[in-house]
């Protein structure tokens, strides 16, 4: 604001968290010098003070926010560019708003990525059914499923998916090799076994086999089976598709929370790592305090000259003090009567003692009034008070002479 602003009123000089990590032998060193520059309330940190346990508190909502950040981005299909601004000030709020809506988001596309891997898996198995199926139909164009599929006394069918170096073994063991296709390094054998064999073979797989079941009766014949595993393919592939499509609207609708989380996630989360790391050692120790935003280069410029780690941050509600020009702070005792004013509100000090010395003139307009008054508060008035060197009264002492001239 302009001196000539600040005649008619003023805003209160806000001050800044500020947080440093120093050496221990230095710790006091550092306290002294932010208590010379005129910090507030600089402290050393104990291990379990509430603002260690608040940062420890904030860079684990940092790397919930980071988890669910990296997820969600894996499964955007395309990228987009969005323009996203964080307010300092509110970059905490923020953080917990986003990642309260994005946690519901990352829930339901987890639940979604789930149900595409249910149906993929589904999807594989009827369509390497469906193939089996359509070879052995050529073959055998009477035959029915139980040429895929059977358990019987003495004879069983299995159709079975293998790695290359297994499918060997597997052959050797079986009766008959029905059929045979082979499909992304893996081997898909329909054989037939003795029941003693296939125990064998069913024991021995690697983890990675499988065995295709086709869920119908073995009566049923292979043409119409066929025929329902196109149909199935069919739609597990539309629901597929529907559950992508979802998922994708899903999060290009929140792509801005996204961008603005993972802003968030960047400026804070490796700094904050950094501090909570020193926080921990045994060599180093953390100082807090306030320091007014007029006097912060000061300050960092003071640091500057020391092996510390400094960390600023904007708080909802800052410490403040008067920022008036010289004549007129005498006369913020009177703002004070009615309260300090906050961060966002304007001081009316100015104003006040504009006000104060008019009415308090038309009271005593007489100047044997103001010699008296000036000559009371001079020497009688500190007589009355214990500490007639205290700042308090000294402001008041300069309001009475003011008022008396």
């Amino acid at each position: 604001m302009s001196s000539l602003g600040r005649l008619l009123v003023s805003k209160p000089d806000v001050a800044v968290g500020v947080l440093i990590v120093v050496p221990k032998d230095l710790s006091e060193e550092i306290t002294e010098l932010l208590a010379k520059e005129g910090a507030l309330e600089p402290r050393v940190l104990e291990a379990g003070s509430p603002l260690v346990k608040e940062l420890e508190s904030y860079v684990a909502l940092l790397e919930e926010a980071k988890r669910v950040y990296e997820y969600l981005e894996s499964n955007l299909e395309r990228r987009i560019a969005v323009k996203v601004e964080v307010l300092p000030e509110s970059i905490r709020k923020t953080l917990e708003s986003l990642l309260a809506e994005l946690r519901k988001v990352h829930e339901e596309v987890s639940s979604i990525n789930n149900l595409v891997a249910s149906y993929e898996k589904l999807l594989t198995s009827s369509l390497l059914l469906r193939e089996v199926a359509e070879h052995i139909l050529r073959r055998y164009p009477q035959g029915t499923v139980s040429l895929v599929h059977y358990t019987g006394k003495h004879l069983a069918i299995r159709t079975l998916v293998v790695p290359e170096s297994s499918a060997g073994s597997v052959r050797s063991l079986a009766l008959e090799v029905i059929a045979e296709l082979r499909r992304d390094k893996k081997v898909v054998l329909t054989c037939a076994f003795s029941p003693g064999r296939l125990s064998e073979v069913l024991g021995s797989l690697p983890e990675d086999s499988l065995v295709l079941e086709p869920e119908v009766s073995p009566e049923t014949d292979l043409e119409s089976y066929v025929r329902s595993l196109e149909s199935r393919v069919a739609e597990l592939s539309k629901s597929i598709e529907g559950l992508r499509s979802r998922r994708r609207e899903l999060l290009e609708s929140r792509v801005r929370d996204l961008a603005l989380l993972k802003a968030i996630v960047e400026s804070e989360y490796e700094r904050l790592k950094v501090l909570r790391g020193a926080l921990r050692s045994r060599y180093t120790v953390a100082i807090s305090g306030w320091v007014l935003k007029s006097k912060l280069k000061r300050v960092l410029n003071s640091l500057s000259r020391y092996p510390a780690y400094v960390v600023t941050s904007e708080d909802d509600n800052p410490p403040v003090e008067f920022d008036n020009l010289k004549p007129f702070k005498p006369f913020e005792l009177i703002t004070e009567l009615y309260g300090i004013p906050t961060h966002y509100e304007w001081d009316p000090t100015p104003l006040l003692t504009y006000a104060f010395l008019l009415f308090y003139s038309l009271m005593m307009a007489d100047v044997g009034y103001g010699i008296g008054i000036v000559l009371a508060t001079r020497y009688l008035l500190p007589k009355f008070v214990n500490d007639p060197d205290s700042p308090g009264f000294r402001r008041l002492q300069r309001v009475l002479y003011a008022g008396g001239v």
